[in-house]
């Protein structure tokens, strides 16, 4: 079960280790549950962690919540990166797609 978890994590963030993704883990479930609860117990996190990922939630699960934010921090990540490594080929395409947009709008 905690595998399954920590794939999803590593799919979304693949530069995060095992140990951190431990910790993320023993955080989400200490939040979820409180702290008097023992992530020790394999039980417990079990059973957690199989309502974690029931989809028929909807998604509003702590750990997919946490999937989602983890995923989006990769996209702002990845596009802070491109932005500051092709900053003229960026701020070219950004004039393109303006143009394009002007010509669509006043024509």
């Amino acid at each position: 079960m905690e595998d399954s978890v920590e794939s999803k994590i590593m799919k979304a963030r693949p530069e995060i280790s095992h140990g951190q993704v431990n910790a993320m883990l023993r955080r989400w479930f200490v939040e979820d549950n409180g702290a008097m609860c023992a992530f020790e117990d394999n039980r417990k996190v079990v059973e957690w962690l199989s309502a974690q990922l029931d989809e028929s939630s909807g998604g509003r699960t702590v750990v997919l919540e946490n999937i989602v934010s983890l995923r989006r921090d990769a996209v702002v990540h990845e596009a802070t990166h491109i932005l500051k490594v092709r900053k003229t080929s960026c701020m070219s395409l950004q004039i393109i797609v303006l143009l394009h947009f002007f010509i669509i709008a006043f024509t």
